[in-house]
Order: C-alpha cells, then sequence, then structure tokens
C-alpha cells in the first residue's frame, strides 16, 4: 500500500474553535471545554483514500 504524507495548518483568529475543529476531525468527538491553546499544537491521523493510506498531520499555531 502507498503511503502518502500530507501537512495542513489551520490559522485564524484567537476563539473561533480551530482547534476544535481539528479535535472534531481528527478524534470524531466535540467537546465545549477546550483549554485555549498557546503555541503550536498538531494532531496526526491516517485515512485510506483508494489504494493509498495518508497520514496527515494537522495543526497549527493556535
Amino acid at each position: 500500500m502507498k503511503v502518502i504524507e500530507a501537512k495542513i495548518v489551520v490559522l485564524g483568529s484567537q476563539g473561533v474553535g480551530k482547534t476544535s475543529l481539528v479535535v472534531r476531525y481528527i478524534g470524531k468527538m466535540f467537546s465545549k471545554h477546550i483549554s485555549p491553546t498557546i503555541g503550536a499544537s498538531f494532531f496526526t491521523c491516517n485515512i485510506n483514500v483508494d489504494d493509498a493510506r495518508v497520514k496527515m498531520q494537522v495543526g497549527g499555531f493556535f
């Protein structure tokens, strides 16, 4: 199986829900009680697309 690495950066104003959006996508859950992120934060997940596995690193300067 072919492995593809993808890096995605999420940018935006403070307090708009960037971390909540990423956590919801990666973890399939939503929490109203996420502490503000200071500095950089990164999450990793693997998804299968056709005959390839995509290793996604999602993060940003929250």
